[in-house]
């Protein structure tokens, strides 16, 4: 599978081609957030890395299925979401070899590339994280968007309320 066309800006992240086929959603809300399509002949698993409902923004997460073990990935059930959020990290970081990482502001692909998931518990996240850093060191920063982003970060480490 060529990791380089799977993704095309403007799709919904939970199908990010027009060529995707047999979507099946394990995790969904107002969206699909985790789960199965297929891109010709090929098996992904998709998932959701990070959501920010008040920005818009969101990370996602793809990595093929080897032919050989997709039949463990048919009718997939779990009894909890953090059932399957361990499903998916695990299955990214074993998966050896690299996942695609795509960016959506309000639902929508706008930038992607491949990205190595690390072989560690949270490896998902951090693979995520290196990609949305290597968006910004690909493109000018504004002081004014470096202080947004120092804003949301403390934010998130609980430093100030929001």
């Amino acid at each position: 599978m060529n990791l380089e066309t799977l993704v095309r800006a403007g799709e919904a992240p939970w199908r990010p081609s027009p060529d995707v086929t047999g979507l099946d959603v394990w995790l969904g809300w107002d969206h699909p957030c985790a789960g199965t399509f297929r891109v010709g002949p090929d098996l992904v698993l998709f998932t959701v890395a990070y959501e920010d409902d008040d920005d818009k923004v969101s990370v996602w997460a793809y990595v093929p299925v080897p032919a050989e073990i997709e039949g463990s990935f048919s009718d997939r059930q779990f009894d909890t979401a953090a059932d399957l959020r361990r499903f998916v990290n695990h299955f990214f970081a074993l998966a050896g070899r690299p996942a695609v990482f795509a960016a959506a502001s309000d639902m929508s692909i706008a930038r992607w590339a491949p990205r190595e998931v690390p072989a560690e518990e949270d490896g998902l996240t951090s693979a995520a994280a290196d990609f949305m850093e290597s968006l910004t060191r690909a493109f000018p920063v504004t002081p004014a968007t470096r202080l947004r982003a120092a804003v949301k970060l403390a934010e998130a480490k609980e430093l100030v309320s929001s």
